[in-house]
């Protein structure tokens, strides 16, 4: 028996404290970088429009209510509206390179991977298996653009309130939320991969 050990598999995985960091510095980087690529596109004058003329107008009123300048609300709005179209090219950006690595940028930061539940490397089968079963609700809220599926919108909401909830499944003793549980997946260092 002259080998180490392996710990049980529960305690090689990742608990809820080091993931909650990992999402909250992932969110600090997307919305960094949804930012900058919103002030590049307005200073090179590229027009994006994904906010309706209704919402325009009122925030347009939002901001003359406020006392804002009416050349300042311009390129206010124009900031939104590039920060809605760079939002959703640094959402599926991020992503496709959950899917592709099985880490986000700010699991990588922390040294973390996905991988199946007992600890094996996984493939990008299980990482879009995963990404999938956690991004159920924005899935369903693609599907409810089309009229004739609209309710989808309700059942997206429920979705996304469980997957919330789910997360904290996490504090649990076999560290796995809602969405690795479904998917047979769960969160290890890099290095306690097999």
């Amino acid at each position: 028996m002259g080998g180490s050990m392996r710990p049980p598999v529960e305690y090689l995985r990742v608990g809820f404290g080091k993931r909650l960091l990992a999402v909250i510095l992932d969110g600090i980087m997307m919305v960094a970088l949804i930012f900058a690529l919103a002030m590049v596109l307005v200073n090179m004058g590229v027009q994006t429009s994904m906010i309706s003329s209704e919402e325009i107008d009122q925030l347009y009123g939002v901001y003359s209510m406020l006392g804002i300048p009416e050349s300042q609300i311009d390129y206010i709005l124009e900031i939104v509206q590039s920060m809605s179209f760079t939002s959703v090219i640094v959402g599926l950006l991020y992503s496709m390179i959950e899917m592709a690595i099985g880490s986000s940028p700010g699991k990588l930061v922390f040294g973390l991977k996905i991988a199946h539940a007992d600890g094996r490397r996984g493939n990008v089968a299980l990482f879009a298996k995963r990404w999938a079963v956690k991004h159920i609700s924005s899935l369903l809220n693609f599907i409810a653009l089309l009229p004739a599926l609209a309710f989808f919108d309700y059942i997206a909401g429920f979705a996304s309130f469980v997957i919330f909830i789910g997360c904290f499944f996490a504090l649990g003793e076999a560290r796995m939320a809602l969405h690795d549980r479904v998917a047979q997946t769960a969160v290890f260092h890099k290095e306690d991969i097999q």
